[in-house]
């Protein structure tokens, strides 16, 4: 059946076939889905979150076709977990281009409708740091959501792997926008409008009778018809003319870069990446765009570091600024093993943070640590958790309020003081690190099962085993979640439970023949 979950899986195995990580993730959710958790399956990236993403943003109902068990199962939890009474107001913080800020301000006091599940959190905080947070590009703007509900709106409470709480509003939600407020955050309000959506939908299908819901549907999904702009104006002089001639021309995107978008989409990353690589001239931009996809999407860190370094002599001969380059440059190095070049990329970034961005104090924070992964996978433990140290100062002097980045700083230290055997220091920093990362919506789950790999050995090597023993099953149940991309730490937290478990037992039978 085209709406079945084998349906889905026999189409995610065909268009992932010869990728053996993606391969593993529809062997998971074959065995392992269930109606019941379908709202966590539908975020679980990068499968079937992202080829799901590409199907609601779609024009054509065919692609939503093998999804609509997983978005029904979906809406049936959203249904009974809707049943609410009273009002109340969730957050969203992210980055937006100027452009859509301008949109959303222009279309203020009217109806706006998203194209898939609207991810929120009760809590303020964690949505401004993740607006704030720094990001690769830098021409986008922070944006807070302030959203308000009333007992009509449709949404359900999460609990997703890492612990946090996250609240899903139901697919093609209305909201009406209220206000935008500019500035360095920008704020945009918003209130759910469900009844008037509803409205809107009875009376388009009122005034079309007779016609099929698929043709209905296909009509409203299609793409509107730009009116035919009027004839130009003469220009006054020729140099105006041919000013606004290239004006135009720079704003417009190549044929081939429109191609590529399409591709990512639908999660085809080695034909974006080919139509990318068609774009003449090869733009800096470009390059750091197939430089991304080639690490992130394909581990191709060999192509990445082709690009990262194509680019940053296009900008060093342009006198551009080179920082967001090196620092990537720097992080495709530390994959591929070779520390060294990635310590001089970091540090080249940092000396530049330093003299051009000095009050980019977070940027210098994350450059420091990724200077002391380096030095700690050379393992130069002494000039490792000098940096450590040094980004930690930097998180504290500027009193940061982005967790994710002061968890990893701590983490960090966490890991540098067990390897130089100081416990007791990894123990007190390990847990404040902890409880950064468990209300940090967007941290990595592995991140916090690797910190509790290691809380369980501090508490091991310190004696106390009921505590090891407790990390240890707590780092395990994060792994089973994102297992297989964890397989060899997972081996690893295993192994260190199994010695506690055998450790507990000859106590106990000590104890016994005492």
């Amino acid at each position: 059946m085209p709406n079945s979950k084998n349906y889905l899986v026999e189409q995610a195995r065909n268009y992932y076939r010869g990728n053996p990580k993606r391969l593993k993730l529809i062997d998971e959710f074959d065995k392992s889905y269930r109606a019941n958790d379908s709202l966590r399956w539908c975020f679980r990236s990068p499968f079937p979150s992202r080829l799901l993403r590409c199907a609601l943003m779609s024009p054509t109902l065919k692609q939503l076709s093998p999804y609509q068990f997983l978005i029904t199962d979906a809406i049936r939890i959203l249904q009974q977990q809707s049943k609410r009474t009273g009002h109340g107001q969730v957050y969203r913080g992210m980055k937006l281009s100027n452009e859509l800020v301008d949109m959303f301000e222009t279309h203020t006091g009217e109806l706006v409708c998203v194209n898939g599940f609207f991810t929120c959190t009760k809590s303020r905080n964690i949505e401004l740091q993740s607006a704030a947070s720094p990001g690769y590009r830098s021409d986008l703007s922070s944006v807070l959501f302030k959203i308000d509900f009333d007992a009509s709106s449709r949404f359900a409470e999460v609990a997703m792997e890492n612990g946090s709480i996250i609240v899903i509003f139901d697919v093609a939600t209305i909201f009406r926008v209220v206000c935008v407020n500019r500035g360095s955050m920008s704020i945009i309000k918003l209130k759910t409008a469900s009844d008037e959506g509803k409205k809107l939908a009875l009376e388009y299908k009122e005034k079309n009778k007779g016609k099929a819901i698929k043709i209905l549907l296909d009509e409203l999904s299609a793409p509107s018809k730009s009116p035919t702009p009027p004839p130009p104006s003469p220009p006054t002089t020729t140099v105006e003319a041919r000013n606004e001639l290239t004006r135009i021309g720079n704003s417009q995107i190549s044929e081939d870069e429109l191609e590529a978008k399409k591709y990512l989409k639908h999660g085809d990353i080695d034909r974006a990446i080919l139509a990318y690589r068609r774009i003449r001239p090869l733009s800096v931009r470009i390059l750091k765009l197939i430089g991304q996809l080639s690490a992130d999407e394909k581990q191709d860190y060999d192509t990445a570091i082709e690009c990262y370094r194509q680019a940053l002599k296009m900008q060093e001969e342009a006198g551009e600024d080179i920082v967001d380059t090196l620092s990537r440059l720097g992080t495709v190095y530390h994959h591929c093993g070779d520390y060294e070049s990635a310590l001089q990329c970091h540090n080249r970034a940092l000396s530049l943070y330093e003299s051009t961005h000095p009050r980019d104090l977070n940027s210098m924070a994350t450059s420091l640590t990724k200077i002391s992964n380096a030095h700690r996978a050379h393992k130069e433990f002494k000039e490792a958790l000098d940096y450590a140290q040094r980004a930690w100062t930097l998180c504290e002097s500027c009193e940061s309020e982005n967790d994710t980045i002061v968890a990893k700083s701590l983490a960090l230290l966490t890991n540098i003081h067990h390897d130089l055997g100081d416990d007791a220091q990894a123990l007190k920093l390990g847990t404040r690190a902890l409880i950064l990362f468990e209300r940090t919506r967007s941290s990595n789950p592995s991140q916090s099962a690797e910190l509790l790999n290691t809380l369980g050995l501090a508490q091991m090597n310190l004696g106390e085993l009921s505590e090891a023993r407790h990390y240890f099953e707590r780092a395990l149940k994060i792994y089973s979640h994102i297992a297989p991309l964890e397989q060899t730490e997972s081996a690893k937290t295993e192994k260190n439970l199994q010695c506690v478990l055998e450790m507990q037992q000859n106590i106990d039978n000590l104890q016994h023949y005492s």
